[in-house]
C-alpha cells in the first residue's frame, strides 16, 4: 500500500542509485510540490413524504507548502503496486548510499460544501421540516486540528501515485450535505487504485527529468457510483536543484 510506502522503506541502492556526487554519496536532484483538486457532485433522493432531494457538490483542494528535495528516478529491481519488479522512486536520499520512498508533505487547502436540496413536499399539504444547511461553505482542511499532508510514491515503472490524508470530508459533522465519499482515496467512490484508492499519474522518460529544468505531470479520473460523481486532478511539479 502507498501509505505504508511513504511512511519510510529504506532501500540500499549502492549500485542502482543514478545520482551520485564526486564523492559517490547519493543527493537529491530536485524539488517537488503537488496539488490536487477533488469534485464530488452528489444527488440524494429519499421516499416518502418530507424525504430530502436534490443535489450538492464537495471540493476539495489541496497544494504542498514544505519544501521537498528529492531524487526521482525508475528502480528496476524496486517492488511496484501492480506486484511485479521496476518502479518510479521520488525517493529522499539518506547518505552515503541509502535512499527511502518520500514520506508525507505538509499541504495547505480548502473544503467546500455546496448543498441545493430540499424536502419532497408531503402528500397532505402539511409543511415539512426545512432542510438545515449548517456546515455548508468553504472551510480550511485540516488533519486532526493540524495541516492535511500529501504524497507522490511510487506505483510502477510507468506511474505515480497522488495521495491526501486529511480529515474525514464529513468532518466537522454538520447537517449540511456532502456525499458519501469520506477521503481523497475512498476506493470506493474513487477511479483509482482499486484497493489503496491512489490517483496514479503517468511519468515520461527519466530523460526527461535529466533535461528540463521543470517537468510537470499532470493526472485525472472520474467515477460514478451510488449517487456520487466524483472527478479527481493532480499535478506533480519536478524543479532541478
Amino acid at each position: 500500500m502507498v501509505r505504508a510506502l511513504a511512511v519510510g522503506v529504506v532501500a540500499l541502492l549502492t549500485g542502482c542509485a543514478p545520482a551520485l556526487a564526486a564523492s559517490g554519496q547519493v543527493h537529491a536532484t530536485h524539488t517537488v510540490t503537488v496539488e490536487g483538486e477533488l469534485v464530488n457532485h452528489w444527488t440524494i433522493d429519499e421516499p416518502g413524504d418530507c424525504g430530502i432531494v436534490g443535489d450538492g457538490t464537495l471540493t476539495v483542494k489541496f497544494q504542498t507548502t514544505q519544501i521537498a528535495r528529492v531524487l526521482p528516478y525508475i528502480d528496476k529491481f524496486a517492488s511496484s503496486e501492480t506486484g511485479h519488479f521496476g518502479s518510479w522512486i521520488i525517493g529522499t536520499p539518506l547518505p552515503p548510499h541509502a535512499i527511502k520512498d518520500r514520506g508525507w508533505i505538509k499541504a495547505s487547502g480548502t473544503i467546500t460544501r455546496v448543498d441545493n436540496t430540499a424536502p419532497r413536499p408531503s402528500s397532505d399539504g402539511s409543511p415539512c421540516d426545512p432542510v438545515d444547511k449548517q456546515g455548508c461553505g468553504e472551510l480550511p482542511l485540516k488533519l486532526h486540528g493540524g495541516v492535511p499532508k500529501a504524497v507522490p510514491g511510487r506505483y510502477d515503472k510507468r506511474r505515480i501515485s497522488v495521495d491526501l490524508v486529511a480529515d474525514d470530508f464529513e468532518f466537522p459533522r454538520k447537517p449540511c450535505g456532502s456525499g458519501t465519499l469520506t477521503g481523497w482515496s475512498d476506493f470506493r467512490f474513487v477511479g483509482g487504485d482499486r484497493e489503496s484508492g491512489v490517483l496514479r499519474i503517468t511519468m515520461p522518460r527519466e530523460s526527461r527529468l535529466k533535461r528540463r529544468r521543470v517537468v510537470r505531470v499532470t493526472g485525472s479520473d472520474h467515477k460514478r457510483r451510488g449517487g456520487n460523481d466524483v472527478t479527481r486532478r493532480a499535478t506533480v511539479t519536478f524543479k532541478k536543484l
